[in-house]
């Protein structure tokens, strides 16, 4: 099982987690789509986005005819209390 996460940098968040499934044809070009949602639209096309760009990097010759499945974590984190307004000069 490959794994992808897409977290953000800091403080606490909600965490949602796809799974993946990427088949190769007889070819070996593959194509993506959602085993388990997230739960929510936008997070599993987030989750095929970063599956389908991660897949190369982390399979450098896919097996023809083949099924992968790549879970990917997604979180979000909190809009903050309070926005600063940008430094003033």
């Amino acid at each position: 099982m490959l794994c992808v996460a897409i977290l953000g940098l800091s403080g606490c968040g909600n965490i949602k987690t796809a799974e993946v499934g990427i088949r190769t044809d007889a070819n070996g070009k593959p194509s993506t789509f959602i085993i388990t949602s997230a739960g929510d639209k936008m997070d599993d096309k987030t989750a095929l986005r970063a599956a389908s760009k991660s897949f190369p990097r982390q399979v450098k010759q896919p097996l023809k005819n083949h099924l992968y499945k790549i879970r990917v974590n997604i979180r979000h984190d909190p809009e903050p209390m309070f926005k600063s307004e940008g430094k003033k000069t």
